[in-house]
C-alpha cells in the first residue's frame, strides 16, 4: 500500500508552470487557426443577437468535448511537444475514459439546463402601436400636464413587462451548483511530466 501511495504521489507532481503554459499556448494556437478568419462573421452574428458559434461551426458541440477527451486520454499536440501528460492524481495513471467523457460534457449539460430554466423571453412590443397610443394620450391631455403625466404613468404600468427574478436567480445558481458537484465527484486532473516519477510512465490501457 505504501509503495502504491508513493508511486501515485511521485507521478502526480504538477509539471512546471512554464511548460504547462507553453503547452496550452500551442494548443490554443492550433485551435484558434480555423477561428481567426471568421472573426468578422462572428462579430456580425453577435451584434445581430445570433448564436455565432452554432452558425459558424455546427460541429462545435461535438468537437469541443471530443477534443477535451482526446487531450486527457491521448495527449494534445501541445502536451506532447512539451513532454507532458494528464493523470488522475489519485492513481497517477491516465484518467478513466468515462470520467474524461463526463467531465467534457459538464459545460453542455449545465448550459442545456440553464436554457431550460430561463424564463421565456417577453414578446417584442409593437413600437408603432406604442408610439401611436402615447401620441393619442398626449393629444387628449394637451392642455393638462398633470392629467397627461398620470395617463402616461398608467399606460406604462399597464404595459410593463414583468421579470421573473426568482426564476432568473435559480437559472444562474442551480446549473453552477450542479457543475461544481459533478466536477467534485469526478475529481480533478493534473498535468505532469511524462516519465517523471517512480512508476511506469506510459498510459495504462
Amino acid at each position: 500500500m505504501g509503495l502504491v501511495s508513493t508511486r501515485a504521489q511521485a507521478q502526480t507532481r504538477s509539471a512546471p508552470w512554464r511548460r504547462r503554459a507553453l503547452a496550452g499556448s500551442i494548443d490554443k494556437l492550433l485551435v484558434a487557426g480555423p477561428v481567426v478568419p471568421n472573426l468578422r462573421r462572428a462579430v456580425t452574428h453577435a451584434r445581430a443577437g445570433e448564436p455565432s458559434i452554432g452558425k459558424l461551426y455546427p460541429g462545435a458541440r461535438v468537437l469541443v468535448p471530443a477534443w477535451t477527451v482526446a487531450r486527457e486520454q491521448l495527449g494534445s499536440p501541445g502536451l506532447r511537444a512539451m513532454g507532458l501528460r494528464i493523470v488522475d492524481p489519485r492513481t497517477g495513471d491516465r484518467p478513466q475514459l468515462w470520467r474524461s467523457a463526463t467531465r467534457a460534457l459538464v459545460p453542455q449539460l449545465t448550459d442545456a439546463l440553464r436554457t431550460r430554466m430561463m424564463p421565456a423571453a417577453p414578446p417584442r412590443p409593437d413600437e408603432e402601436r406604442r408610439d401611436r397610443e402615447i401620441a393619442q394620450i398626449k393629444e387628449r391631455h394637451a392642455d393638462d400636464a398633470q392629467a397627461r403625466d398620470r395617463a402616461l404613468m398608467e399606460y406604462f404600468e399597464r404595459n410593463r413587462v414583468a421579470t421573473d427574478y426568482r426564476r432568473l436567480a435559480l437559472a444562474a445558481l442551480v446549473p453552477s451548483l450542479l457543475a461544481w458537484q459533478l466536477r467534485r465527484r469526478l475529481g480533478a486532473t493534473v498535468v505532469v511530466v511524462a516519465g517523471d516519477g517512480a512508476g511506469r510512465a506510459d498510459h495504462k490501457p
